[in-house]
């Protein structure tokens, strides 16, 4: 999602923000679609996840 996020920077586009979601929020989030996408790839559920979050308010850049 870092990943995601530079690209986002390097674009001066919004970033989403990871801190508004605690960690076993996110967790939860990708171990309910993996068990409701059986067959999809992992990423899949990290995009899901990363689109979930919110759009950085004020860009930093």
């Amino acid at each position: 999602m870092a990943g995601l996020n530079l690209q986002k920077y390097a674009r001066h586009e919004a970033e989403r923000e990871f801190d508004t979601t605690s960690l076993d929020e996110q967790q939860a989030t990708i171990r309910s679609y993996c068990n409701d996408h059986p067959l999809a790839d992992y990423v899949q559920a990290v995009v899901v996840l990363y689109n979930s979050l919110p759009i950085e308010k004020a860009l930093k850049h």
